[in-house]
């Protein structure tokens, strides 16, 4: 993605539900069965994960392609996002630990924006639509890979793949990388920094 990581939050992509089903609902017809999907974000993907029964495989990959492809990146869970940022920050800056993890970038990827921390801190100032914008692009813009792994006959996973994923317009073969995505610039000397 071209997208500051720190701004592509998973809870505004899997709290905001579908584009026709709030999450409240999803949840309720999800009663029963052994299905669910977690989301990480990193600075040349999104990850979407789950565990599921083997009887519950179809579920988990139509819940997973319904996230890729029709989330509904709701205002309110973006609000929400916005709300916490304060206290957050003061999470963050109340241990060194928090510190160090939340500066690091400053010296292992110096100008780098995609792990510059500092933009959550601008987040109330983006335009909502673009959040949006950068979360569909994020989404859409990198070749999809599916690893399925467990007690799964393989021919069932081969047609859940086929009847989910692979019914999806072709992706590009590589990601649609930001420019300059494979450099970073070290500083030219030692020396201490304080964070």
């Amino acid at each position: 993605t071209t997208a500051p990581v720190y701004l592509l939050d998973c809870g505004f992509l899997m709290d905001g539900g579908l584009g026709k089903l709030k999450a409240e609902d999803i949840n309720r017809s999800l009663a029963g069965r052994q299905a669910n999907v977690g989301c990480a974000t990193a600075p040349d993907k999104v990850i979407l994960s789950g565990a599921a029964h083997a009887a519950d495989l179809a579920t988990e990959l139509q819940i997973m392609m319904a996230i890729a492809t029709d989330s509904a990146l709701s205002r309110p869970v973006w609000d929400r996002f916005l709300s916490i940022l304060p206290q957050r920050r003061r999470t963050i800056d109340s241990t060194p630990g928090g510190v160090l993890a939340d500066r690091i970038h400053e010296v292992t990827a110096p100008g780098d924006h995609r792990v510059d921390t500092a933009v959550v801190d601008a987040a109330p100032l983006l335009d909502y639509k673009r959040i949006q914008d950068m979360w569909r692009q994020a989404l859409t813009d990198t070749p999809i890979e599916i690893t399925i792994v467990g007690d799964v006959d393989e021919a069932a996973a081969v047609a859940e793949t086929a009847r989910t994923f692979a019914t999806l317009p072709r992706r590009p073969a590589t990601a649609n990388e930001a420019p300059d995505a494979r450099r970073t610039d070290f500083p030219p000397s030692r020396k201490t920094y304080t964070f």
